[in-house]
């Protein structure tokens, strides 16, 4: 059993920072006690998860019990991923975490979804690119709609969408169409420096 503060920030910590939690990399929250963020793991790297980077009080790892969940005492490193761009997620609701690997940062993004019938072609709204990694759309939702992401308008290939276990954060492999439950008009974020989708 587990007691629980409140934990506000997550940083990721391994052998690509050298272990030192002073350099640690800062991950951005998707909601309340899930933390994601999209980084380039060498061959081999071997990581964790800390509340501050400031020390080494409250760490976790890989629950070697469990796959997929994480514990304090007696955890093992993060590890076996090859080369490559991984989202990388860490959801206290359920002490589990996600490593999923994407293609790669797109130049572009466009919506598609129940809103134009899933007509993916040339028409798809595109979303401004309003920092680097970081798109944005303002879409009118009728109640229902689902909707994704694709990089290049009319094709499929790599789409993403939002993980099936946690909530907001974006996925490419295994991923779930978003939904919203109500009509209105939306701001839809997408932040591939944290891995995080703000819908408001």
């Amino acid at each position: 059993s587990y007691e629980l503060d409140n934990i506000d920030n997550l940083f990721l910590v391994g052998s690509l920072t050298g272990w030192d939690p002073a350099t640690s990399i800062p991950m951005g929250e998707a909601r309340v006690g899930t933390f994601s963020t999209i980084i380039d793991l060498p061959d081999g790297a071997e990581f964790k998860f800390l509340p501050t980077n400031t020390g080494w009080d409250g760490d976790w790892g890989a629950d070697p019990n469990n796959q997929g969940m994480i514990i304090q005492d007696g955890e093992n490193n993060v590890a076996g991923y090859g080369a490559g761009k991984y989202v990388i997620s860490v959801d206290f609701n359920y002490l589990a975490y996600h490593v999923s690997g994407i293609s790669g940062i797109p130049t572009d993004l466009y919506l598609v979804g129940g809103f134009n019938g899933w007509s993916n072609d040339s028409n798809n709204p595109k979303f401004t690119k309003v920092s680097n990694g970081v798109f944005e759309i303002t879409q009118t939702l009728s109640a229902g709609d689902e909707f994704k992401f694709v990089p290049v308008a009319g094709s499929w290939d790599n789409d993403f969408g939002e993980n099936k276990a946690s909530r907001g954060v974006l996925e490419q492999n295994d991923e779930q169409n978003l939904k919203v439950n109500s009509a209105g008009t939306y701001k839809i974020t997408v932040d591939f420096n944290s891995g995080i989708i703000l819908v408001n």
